[in-house]
């Protein structure tokens, strides 16, 4: 007797199947450890997000009556291990080639939560599409500036408005200017790998449509018809707009080379990792990066060519410098980068942009 069965394309559902491994493994609730096969859909839940697309069917039935509940991990290293399409059989076989495997199916389907399954989830456009990779580099350059734990719980996440999006831990903020079509939310660091990673998995369809009600966050891919939806940190985040220093006329201007700059921070973190005084003189030329040792005395001093314009001596923390730099890297091609300082004391601000902006709070002493 010929099992009855849709088959997937592997390469897509592997895609899908890292997405959902990212927020899957290693839960403690069976229900949310499963993927379900459902009506020519795939889902799979968390604790405060769920996910949903259509099958890549590439033989079968697409309304064929089937449910069937698969363990994610498993799946995915069973996908990850073929090389060709899989065969889902309606009695749990998996078939690839001349592989299968019989998973273990559970007699209770889990209650699908945030409306998933509802097809008006993704079968009505809402608002005006948003450009995936304006999204996805945005994301990706402010994200170091996030915090995970924080008591301030505004900061563990991305303050998304209709105009930026940044991130800020307290002593740097960077943030990406662009139209957003959102209003202010918070969405969490939690979620920013399997944002990511969806982003990059819809990359080829170039926009998504966004939309917000009730604290939570939907994400809709229409070609794929796929949704995520997600739980926003359900707070009002600071006004951060008050800690920009004004760079319209900044005492202090240095062009430095990217690299340099970069080498000369990541050797003063072998000396110390928790403040660096940054010295920049018109009269030298250069920039001159030094760390205190225990005994107050220098324990590393370097330097670079530099062209300044004015003096700056502050200080600052490196990792966060560090972070900018990287954080810059991603959002502009250049070799060289302009660092903006408007007096003693004064914010870290690296060339204030149409795109951008990375500031970095300076040490009191």
């Amino acid at each position: 007797m010929t099992e009855t069965g849709v088959t997937l394309d592997r390469n897509t559902l592997l895609t899908w199947m890292q997405i959902v491994k990212n927020f899957t493994k290693g839960s403690v609730i069976q229900e949310w450890s499963n993927v379900l096969f459902f009506n020519g859909r795939m889902y799979a839940q968390g604790a405060d997000l769920a996910v949903s697309r259509l099958m890549p069917i590439t033989h079968g039935d697409p309304h064929q009556d089937i449910s069937l509940l698969y363990p994610a991990e498993e799946l995915y290293k069973f996908v990850k291990s073929c090389k060709s399409d899989l065969t889902f059989g309606d009695s749990g076989n998996v078939i690839s080639g001349r592989s299968k495997v019989k998973f273990p199916q559970l007699k209770t389907q889990p209650e699908l939560r945030f409306g998933i399954s509802d097809d008006s989830v993704w079968e009505t456009n809402i608002g005006e599409p948003l450009s995936v990779s304006l999204f996805l580099r945005a994301l990706t350059a402010v994200e170091k500036f996030a915090s995970q734990n924080d008591a301030r719980i505004f900061f563990n996440g991305a303050h998304w408005t209709s105009r930026f999006i940044e991130c800020c831990d307290g002593s740097g903020i960077c943030r990406v200017f662009g139209d957003f079509k959102i209003p202010d939310i918070v969405l969490s660091s939690n979620h920013f790998d399997t944002v990511k990673l969806a982003l990059k998995a819809h990359e080829e369809e170039g926009s998504f449509f966004v939309s917000v009600e009730n604290n939570k966050i939907t994400m809709r891919f229409h070609k794929s018809k796929a949704v995520y939806i997600f739980s926003s940190v359900d707070t009002k985040y600071p006004d951060t707009d008050k800690v920009f220093p004004n760079m319209s006329n900044p005492d202090c201007q240095v062009s430095v080379n990217l690299k340099q700059l970069e080498g000369l921070v990541d050797q003063s973190l072998i000396f110390f990792n928790k403040i660096i005084s940054i010295k920049a003189s018109e009269s030298i030329s250069e920039l001159s990066i030094t760390t205190p040792d225990l005994s107050g005395q220098s324990g590393f001093q370097g330097n670079v060519d530099a062209i300044v314009r004015g003096n700056v001596n502050a200080s600052y923390n490196p990792i966060l410098i560090k972070d900018a730099l990287d954080s810059f890297a991603k959002l502009d091609s250049r070799e060289t980068v302009d660092i903006l300082f408007s007096g003693v004391n004064t914010p870290f601000c690296i060339e204030k942009k149409d795109d951008y902006a990375i500031v970095i709070m300076p040490f009191r002493t």
